[in-house]
């Protein structure tokens, strides 16, 4: 689920909470079956008004799957109530100010900055990327391996406990033992005795379904022809005894230019995107001249615990601009607060990573503050609804939740 609707069914929750509250000041939706007009006024309360196509919108934005719940009346009359009073607990929240509230206006900060990154991003990256048909057939003659479709084999295989054993199991089946008479009795591997021994998808890469990496066993498999009466081995690898015959073998082919051009998009795109932000930043960079101490990068381990202030206050990139300073200590507050997930990216990858990541960022936020991007949240209904979430949050607390006494 999106945050954008999870703030939805938040907001949803709390208007549902304080219905009660304020059902006093919303007036009797209006539910005649003849009026279809977008601008029918479906409710009317002190302050405001709610039109059809406002009610449309608000069930437009509920997860798809529970969308069509909403297309009776009586549940329609309920999402009525619900917007009616989400209005009436919003004005009485811009009343009290809580929309000017330091708490609430730090979120919305935050909200700011990051519907800027968004769209500095849009604008001059994903907009600007144009993939031309010499871009992608020079992609195509660059990793026309990657397109090549590798064959694949299927086997019936058993893997003996010793010689002794594989030798007894391939006598039994030149004798006419059923395959998986021989396989129940004398097949050491799980996963192809869970199959009846059947085991399928080896791709000649070294690497064998349900024995791991054996490029001796997959070179045997290789040179094999299909028949499945003919039995190989018993041969020894670093992995066992092996017996098997070969069921099916489909080779590999070169996908052609026409085939793959679709593909071709999707891989090519997110290449020239980083291309195109690594230019801008390295851009952006020299506009606001920031420096990058790259010896202190490299030494930095985000896992390592830093006690010495000393260390905790050098800069590891440094600007007349403050916003675009980060310290030893910045960083890893940074990394400590992030998911696990991330933590174990950037841990990988090394501290440069995530500077870069950060250091991108508020480069990008701050070349957007010059560029009258505040136009674009004035109409942005992700950001209007964003604003609505941090300010109805607020008031649902101080009205609510402090206001319980146990």
């Amino acid at each position: 689920m999106s945050s954008h609707t999870l703030k939805i069914g938040l907001i949803i929750i709390i208007a549902l909470s304080l219905f009660t509250l304020f059902s006093e000041e919303v007036s009797t939706p209006v539910t005649d079956e003849n009026r279809l007009s977008d601008n029918d006024i479906l409710a009317e309360f002190n302050g405001g008004k709610i039109l059809r196509k406002d009610l449309d919108a608000k069930i437009s934005k509920l997860p798809p799957q529970i969308q069509g719940r909403y297309k009776t009346v009586d549940s329609q009359i309920q999402i009525l109530d619900i917007m009616a009073t989400e209005d009436v607990f919003f004005a009485e929240a811009i009343s009290r100010n809580i929309d000017k509230d330091p708490i609430v206006l730090e979120r919305l900060d935050r909200a700011k900055r990051q519907f800027f990154i968004q769209e500095y991003y849009k604008r001059f990256v994903a907009d600007a990327v144009v993939i031309t048909e010499q871009a992608r057939e020079k992609y195509y003659s660059d990793n026309i391996k990657s397109f090549f479709i590798s064959p694949y084999l299927s086997i019936n295989y058993i893997q003996a406990e010793n010689e002794v054993a594989a030798l007894a199991a391939l006598n039994e089946l030149k004798a006419g033992t059923p395959f998986e008479e021989v396989s129940e009795k004398y097949n050491q591997n799980t996963y192809a005795k869970g199959l009846k021994g059947k085991v399928k998808n080896i791709r000649l890469n070294g690497q064998i379904p349900g024995v791991g990496d054996d490029p001796e066993l997959d070179a045997y498999i290789s040179q094999s022809t299909v028949d499945p009466n003919t039995f190989h081995g018993p041969y020894q690898t670093k992995t066992g005894w092996h017996i098997f015959s070969t069921l099916e073998r489909v080779e590999g082919r070169q996908r052609p230019y026409a085939e793959v051009a679709d593909d071709i998009n999707s891989r090519l795109r997110p290449v020239m995107e980083k291309e195109l932000l690594d230019m801008i930043v390295e851009n952006l960079k020299q506009k606001y001249s920031v420096t990058v101490d790259t010896l202190l990068v490299k030494d930095l381990n985000l896992q390592e615990k830093v006690t010495d202030e000393n260390i905790l206050n050098k800069k590891l990139v440094d600007s007349p601009n403050a916003d675009l300073v980060f310290t030893v200590r910045q960083i890893l507050d940074i990394y400590s607060k992030m998911p696990p997930q991330e933590q174990m990216f950037h841990s990988k990858s090394g501290a440069n990573s995530l500077i870069t990541q950060e250091l991108s960022r508020n480069l990008m936020f701050l070349d957007s503050e010059g560029r009258n991007f505040e136009t674009v949240l004035e109409n942005n209904e992700d950001y209007i609804q964003t604003k609505r979430y941090h300010i109805l949050q607020e008031a649902y607390k101080r009205l609510v939740v402090d206001a319980i006494q146990v």
